[in-house]
C-alpha cells in the first residue's frame, strides 16, 4: 500500500461527517395579504408596515384596515411567503413566527398544501401561502394585524427585508394608503440604512431614529419594498491603527448604552479576564481591577452569544476611552483610545512566569504590532529561562524570531523548552497548534519545528487538523495556516498527498479547504490538478471550481499566473474569473480584501517572486486577456490590473533610478 493510500484512509476516518459546501443564498419575503376567494367587495383602505431591525432578526408588524363595501360575507385571505432570491446575497433570510390577529383577537391559519406562482414584472416566483378567513358584516371595517420575524442566519452582517406589495392589488378599488416605518431598537447599531422600491432608492423622511416612507394612493408601483442596512457602526478605529473586528462584532448599543465585546476590551487594555458570567466580567491588570456589567448578545445564529460589557469602569481604572461621533448620514463612528504607555505593561505581562498561554500570546502579538523594538530580546529571555513553556508560545516565539533574527532561530533549542506532549505524539500536537493556534506566526514556527521532527508525518497531521471548526468560513483560514506550515515542513510529496485527499473527499467543504491549503503550499506540481478542478473537467460544483481557482491564485509562481490566465479565458463564470484575477493581484502586492470571509495574500516570507518580477510576467498575460474581456464586457477589471502593473513598474524604476 502506498504512502498516499495510507494517508487517505486515515484522513477519511478522521474527517467523517465533514459538512458539505454551501448552497445558493436565499432571501425569503412576506407581503400584503390578497383575496383568495370570496365576494370582491372588500377594500384594503390602509396598510402600515413597521420594521424593527435587531441584531439577528427584524420584527415585522403589518396593520391593515379592510372595509366591506357590500353585503355580509367571509373573505378567504392568503399571506404570501416566497423565496425571493437575489444573486450573491450573504446568508439566508427566512420568515419565522408568523401570527395573525383580527381586531386584537388571535386568528387561526393554515398552510396551503400546494404552492402557486405570483406574477411580478420581472419574475413569477413560487409562493407558499398562510390561509385564513375573516368574516365581515355589511359595511363593516376590520383591522387585521400580521406579525412575523425576518430572521438572518449564518455569518452575514447585513439586514435585508423584502416585502411584496403587488399582492395587495387584488382588493376592491385596489389603491390604498401605505406607510412604511423602519424603527431600529438602537440607531447606532446600524449604518447605510436604505429603503428601495423595485431596486430604486425611495425618498424617506426621518422621525427621530426612524425612517418613514409614505404613498397616499398606492396603486401597484413599486411592486416590492426593500429595506437594507449594515450591522454595527459605520467604523471602529483604534488610536494605534491596530486591527479591530467588524463593528457589529466588537461594539453594540443596548438601550442607549455603548457596550464592548469582552475579549476585544481585554486586548485593547492588555487586561486579563479573571471572572466572566452571563451578565458581568471582572478584568485585572497588575494590582488593578474593574468589575463590569454586561449582557450576552447574539452575534450570529450559528456562532452563539458573546458577552458585551459597559467598558466605562475599565477605562477609568486602566486608562483610555471611547468617543462616538456621527457622519453626515447620521451613522455612528467609534474611536477607541488605548492606554498610550502600555508597552511596559505588555512586556511585563508577556514575560510573567505564571501567565496563561492565551494571554501571553495576546500580549506578544500586541508587542509585535505596536512596540516591536526589543521584542526579539524578550523572546530570547522567555526561551532562555529554566521553566518549560507551552508549545503554542514557543512556536510563536520561533516564528517571530525566524523573521526578525534568523540566526537565533535554533529549532532544537525552542522545541527542547516545550512541555511534554499530552498524548506523547509531538508531531500531531504541533501540527494541531500550527493550524488552530489563530496566529500565522505560530504556523510559521510550527512548520519549522515539524521540518526537524518528521516532515512526512507532518503533512498528514496538518491535513487532519484542518476540519473540526464550527463555522464553515473558518476552514479557509485553518487551511491557510496548514498550507504555510506544510511549505516550511518540506515534505516533497506533500502536494501529491493533498491532491489525493481532495479527490477522495469528493464535493464537500473539506475538499475546498484542502485546495486552499494546496495553494498556500505553493508547489507548481498542483497546477494541472487545480486547473482541471477549476474548469470542471473533473465533475464539480461552482463552490469547488471557486475553491480550486482560489488555490491556484495563491501559488504565486510564473506558471501559476499563466494558469490563472488560462482559466479566465476558458471558464464562463464571473465568480471563477474573479478569483483567477486575484492571482495577479496577490502576485503584484495587493494584500487582499479585509474581513474574516476573505483570504489574504501569502505573507512576504512565502513570496515566490518579487513584485517587480510578478508585474513583468503579469503584464503580457493580462494584455492577452483584453480581447476576450472586451467581448464579454469585463474590460474594466482587466484594464485596471494592466494599469496597476504598469504603474508599479514605473514606480519601481523611478525608485531604482533615484537610488
Amino acid at each position: 500500500m502506498s504512502r498516499v493510500t495510507v494517508c487517505l484512509c486515515l484522513i477519511a476516518t478522521a474527517a467523517a461527517g465533514v459538512a458539505t459546501a454551501m448552497g445558493p443564498m436565499i432571501t425569503w419575503a412576506g407581503g400584503t395579504p390578497c383575496l383568495m376567494a370570496g365576494q370582491p367587495t372588500i377594500s384594503l383602505t390602509s396598510e402600515k408596515l413597521l420594521l424593527e431591525p435587531q441584531a439577528t432578526t427584524t420584527l415585522v408588524t403589518v396593520r391593515m384596515q379592510f372595509q366591506n363595501r357590500g353585503d355580509a360575507c367571509t373573505a378567504q385571505m392568503g399571506f404570501p411567503m416566497l423565496e425571493y432570491e437575489v444573486e450573491y446575497q450573504p446568508g439566508y433570510h427566512v420568515v419565522k413566527n408568523f401570527a395573525i390577529e383580527v381586531d386584537g383577537e388571535p386568528l387561526e391559519f393554515t398552510e396551503a398544501e400546494e404552492s402557486h406562482t405570483i406574477r411580478l414584472s420581472d419574475r413569477e416566483p413560487e409562493c407558499e401561502w398562510y390561509l385564513f378567513s375573516v368574516p365581515f358584516g355589511a359595511g363593516e371595517t376590520r383591522e387585521v394585524r400580521v406579525r412575523y420575524d425576518e430572521r438572518r442566519t449564518m455569518y452575514n452582517r447585513e439586514v435585508r427585508v423584502p416585502y411584496i406589495l403587488a399582492t395587495g392589488t387584488t382588493w376592491h378599488g385596489a389603491a390604498h394608503d401605505l406607510q412604511l416605518e423602519v424603527r431600529p431598537s438602537d440607531r447606532e447599531n446600524f449604518h447605510n440604512m436604505e429603503v428601495r422600491g423595485d431596486e430604486e432608492p425611495l425618498e424617506v423622511s426621518e422621525r427621530g431614529s426612524s425612517l418613514v416612507w409614505q404613498a397616499a394612493e398606492y396603486d401597484g408601483d413599486p411592486e416590492v419594498l426593500w429595506f437594507t442596512a449594515a450591522l454595527g457602526p459605520k467604523s471602529v478605529k483604534r488610536d494605534d491603527g491596530g486591527w479591530v473586528p467588524a463593528g457589529h462584532d466588537c461594539v453594540r448599543w443596548r438601550r442607549g448604552v455603548l457596550l464592548v465585546e469582552t475579549d476585544l476590551l481585554c486586548g485593547l487594555l492588555l487586561a486579563q479576564k479573571n471572572e466572566c458570567g452571563r451578565a458581568s466580567a471582572r478584568l485585572t491588570k497588575e494590582e488593578q481591577a474593574a468589575s463590569l456589567d454586561g449582557w450576552e448578545l447574539p452575534v450570529g445564529h450559528d456562532s452563539g452569544p458573546k458577552l458585551f460589557v459597559d467598558a466605562r469602569p475599565a477605562f477609568r481604572e486602566f486608562g483610555g476611552g471611547i468617543e462616538v461621533t456621527r457622519d453626515d448620514a447620521g451613522d455612528a463612528v467609534v474611536q477607541i483610545t488605548t492606554l498610550p504607555d502600555s508597552e511596559a505593561s505588555a512586556r511585563a505581562t508577556a514575560y510573567f512566569l505564571y501567565q496563561n498561554t492565551d494571554y501571553r500570546l495576546k500580549c506578544l502579538h500586541a508587542l509585535a504590532n505596536r512596540w516591536p523594538e526589543g521584542l526579539t530580546c524578550l523572546c530570547e529571555e522567555i526561551v532562555g529561562r529554566q521553566a518549560l513553556e507551552s508549545p503554542a508560545v514557543l512556536l510563536w516565539l520561533l516564528g517571530y524570531v525566524a523573521g526578525e533574527a534568523p540566526e537565533l532561530a535554533n529549532v532544537e533549542r525552542f522545541v527542547s523548552r516545550m512541555r511534554s506532549a499530552e498524548d506523547g505524539n509531538r508531531v500531531a500536537e504541533l501540527a494541531k497548534i500550527a493550524v488552530s493556534g489563530g496566529y500565522e506566526t505560530i504556523a510559521r514556527g510550527g512548520g519549522m519545528a515539524l521540518a526537524q521532527l518528521d516532515p512526512e508525518a507532518a503533512t498528514l497531521e496538518l491535513l487532519l487538523a484542518i476540519p473540526g471548526y464550527r463555522i464553515w468560513y473558518m476552514g479557509k483560514h485553518r487551511a491557510r495556516r496548514a498550507g504555510l506550515a506544510m511549505r516550511l515542513a518540506g515534505d516533497l510529496d506533500a502536494a501529491e498527498v493533498v491532491m489525493a485527499l481532495t479527490r477522495d473527499y469528493g464535493e464537500c467543504q473539506a475538499a475546498e479547504d484542502a485546495m486552499i491549503a494546496l495553494g498556500f503550499l505553493g508547489d507548481d506540481a498542483a497546477i494541472e490538478f487545480l486547473v482541471e478542478m477549476a474548469l470542471g473537467l473533473r465533475e464539480g460544483s461552482l463552490d469547488m471550481k471557486c475553491a480550486a481557482t482560489e488555490g491556484l491564485s495563491l501559488i504565486g509562481t510564473p506558471a501559476a499566473l499563466a494558469a490563472c490566465a488560462d482559466v479566465w479565458q476558458r471558464i464562463d463564470n464571473r465568480e471563477v474569473r474573479y478569483r483567477a484575477l486575484r492571482g495577479f493581484e496577490f502576485a503584484m502586492g495587493y494584500p487582499g480584501q479585509p474581513g474574516i470571509l476573505y483570504l489574504k495574500a501569502p505573507p512576504e516570507w512565502a513570496r515566490q517572486m518579487s513584485v517587480e518580477e510578478a508585474c513583468r510576467i503579469s503584464l503580457p498575460l493580462l494584455e492577452g486577456l483584453m480581447p476576450k474581456a472586451e467581448e464579454i464586457g469585463r474590460e474594466r477589471s482587466v484594464a485596471s490590473l494592466i494599469e496597476s502593473a504598469r504603474q508599479k513598474l514605473a514606480d519601481l524604476e523611478a525608485a531604482g533610478g533615484g537610488g
